[in-house]
């Protein structure tokens, strides 16, 4: 049997390695069509003998979901010609949906005259996300474009 087993991922390009069971020798000829896949696609196939690997890229937009990734029945042989049986298929769970803000709060300010935000003033704003969002702060402080009125700030 050949398998879809997880090599090195990463949240954009998970990369598989079709791998066939130890001490048996597989006939594949590695095509994209001998592998069956749901939520995703996969990049054209490479490598020889019994180890293929392949990029599977997530559908976008799913919210909550699960991905598979197995070679299909008759798809290869042994070395004797009787066709191998489908491959199992290693559990992905995607979220491939962008976050929303599902609420934005004022919760304290500065130099506010006559409840209007002024040059230089500052105000404390409450984001709240539909879901986690984890913030990467190597590159500097993270920002929030604020649409007030016609402006942004």
């Amino acid at each position: 049997m050949i398998s879809a087993q997880p090599l090195y991922s990463n949240a954009k390009d998970p990369e598989f390695g079709l791998v066939a069971d130890p001490g048996n020798t597989f006939v594949w000829n590695g095509a994209t069509g001998d592998v069956t896949l749901s939520n995703g696609t996969l990049s054209a196939i490479a490598g020889t003998g019994v180890t293929r690997t392949a990029v599977f890229t997530p559908s976008a937009g799913v919210n909550s979901g699960n991905a598979s990734i197995s070679v299909s029945a008759g798809a290869y042989q042994d070395a004797a010609g009787n066709n191998g049986s489908a491959g199992g298929s290693p559990s992905l769970t995607l979220d491939t949906l962008a976050p929303t803000i599902s609420a934005i709060a004022l919760s304290g300010s500065t130099g506010i005259l006559n409840t209007y935000l002024n040059e230089g003033d500052t105000a404390n704003v409450s984001v709240t996300f539909n879901e986690v969002v984890n913030l990467n702060l190597t590159g500097g402080s993270p920002t929030l474009a604020l649409l007030v009125g016609s402006s942004t700030i």
